[in-house]
Order: structure tokens, then C-alpha cells, then sequence
């Protein structure tokens, strides 16, 4: 799959916005180890090591020893 995003906007709700379309791609209650989830991300956008941050930042994902998963209570937040 081509990658579809080219930069991570700068504004907050913005980036939130963007960010927010990726985990679409993920499985609700799966752990996903690094390699995993930088190939997911890698489908939408090249610059996963900082997709990840934001995730853990934007509390959308944990983090523990390597492995990630979706915070369980995780919305999206209102357009």
C-alpha cells in the first residue's frame, strides 16, 4: 500500500485528526510488538518512530516492555 500521509500537521487537533485514522487499522484487545505496529503505520505514513510517540503521547496506546496495545476506553475525539 502507497503511503498516503506526507507530513504530520503542526496544530494539535490537526495532528490528533490524522493520527486518529491509523488505528482503524489496528485490532481492538491485541498486543503488538514494534515491528508489528511500525508496519502497520508504515502503510500510511514512513516516519512510524514518530507516530508511535505521539500515539503513547496522545494516549491513544500503551506501552510496556516493547510491546503496544490500544488503550482500551480510547476514543476519537468529537470532529
Amino acid at each position: 500500500m502507497a503511503i498516503l500521509v506526507t507530513h504530520l500537521p503542526a496544530g494539535r487537533r490537526e495532528k490528533r485528526y490524522v493520527l486518529e485514522e491509523i488505528p482503524e487499522r489496528f485490532e481492538r484487545n491485541r498486543i503488538y510488538d514494534e515491528s508489528e505496529l511500525n508496519k502497520i503505520i508504515a502503510e500510511v505514513y514512513d516516519d512510524f518512530c514518530t507516530v508511535r510517540r505521539e500515539f503513547i503521547a496522545e494516549k491513544m496506546m500503551t506501552r510496556s516492555g516493547g510491546k503496544y496495545r490500544l488503550v482500551s476506553g480510547y476514543r476519537p475525539i468529537p470532529q
